[in-house]
């Protein structure tokens, strides 16, 4: 990996950080308030954090993470369908 010329991580990104990358969201099936069901073609709502919670909670948390304090945001929709999306890090 990093001792491989061509093929290093760039200086502030460790392994799990660009394996990430490549991985995009997680796309967390469950909100982690009431535990509702969430499909990738869902709406949901995420912090920086990937904390994932449906619309009604987020509502109710006034688009605030009670984990990290951050803003809970639009999550991307993905289709049902699963796309691997070949990405190479920079």
């Amino acid at each position: 990996m990093a001792g491989e010329a061509g093929n290093r991580l760039p200086w502030h990104m460790t392994v799990s950080e660009t394996a990430r990358m490549r991985n995009g969201l997680e796309m967390r099936v469950r909100c982690e308030s009431c535990d509702a069901g969430l499909k990738p073609a869902d709406t949901a709502f995420i912090c920086s954090y990937e904390c994932t919670f449906c619309s009604a909670c987020a509502r109710s948390l006034d688009e605030t993470c009670p984990n990290c304090g951050g803003e809970l945001v639009p999550r991307p929709r993905r289709s049902d369908a699963t796309v691997d999306c070949e990405v190479e890090p920079a």
